[in-house]
């Protein structure tokens, strides 16, 4: 895993922090993980997904939007990002085919210490589509219907404005939009948690 800096000088690391633990650090300067464009998974039309990972932030609300997860830049893009300004919040965004943002916003989030996140989507419901759990708290949830269909790499952090901090355990779902009970398996990694379609431990 090699860092996107110029010139590409260092490397992504497996981390033992020793309050973080074992996980992939980033440094918030251009590092993150191609996670390819696949379109048995994120780039295919998408009418229910869900995915989770665990974070331990070390920066946030510090005027930057902090990106966790990054699928495509355009109409139908989605992404998972540290809110710039409002402290503990972490959003989960879709942009529609207009390329208009629709937002799910977390009600906490806290720096220096591992979070539980989960996103999901389902655009059969009438409302409330979009979720975004943190510890499996739910946040404020949003609202679209259509279906997501986006050919392009899904990145962990980004090459602009960057996560910083650790992560590990990144689970996705193609086409589940996880339940309250299922978020909550996850986050206790139970038996009983339904089994993603592509898991990256780190």
């Amino acid at each position: 895993l090699t860092s996107k800096s110029t010139p590409p000088d260092t490397e992504l690391k497996w981390a033992f922090d020793p309050v973080a633990g074992s996980s992939i650090g980033f440094d918030g300067s251009n590092d993150y993980v191609d996670c390819t464009n696949d379109a048995t998974l994120w780039s295919q039309s998408l009418t229910k997904f869900s995915f989770s990972f665990k974070i331990f932030p070390t920066a946030g609300w510090d005027t930057n939007e902090r990106i966790c997860l990054r699928h495509g830049t355009a109409a139908q893009q989605f992404q998972c990002h540290i809110d710039a300004a409002t402290p503990n919040k972490i959003v989960f965004q879709i942009k529609n085919a207009a390329n208009s943002a629709r937002q799910a916003i977390s009600l906490a989030l806290d720096l220096n210490q591992w979070n539980d996140i989960a996103c999901t989507y389902d655009n059969s419901l009438g409302s409330q589509n979009l979720k975004i759990y943190v510890d499996t708290v739910v946040g404020t949830s949003a609202s679209l219907t259509e279906a997501i269909n986006n050919s392009a790499s899904l990145r962990l952090s980004d090459d602009t404005t960057d996560y910083k901090g650790f992560m590990k355990d990144f689970r996705w779902w193609t086409t589940k939009a996880l339940t309250q009970l299922e978020v909550e398996d996850v986050s206790s990694n139970s038996p009983s948690a339904p089994t993603p379609n592509y898991w990256l431990k780190m």
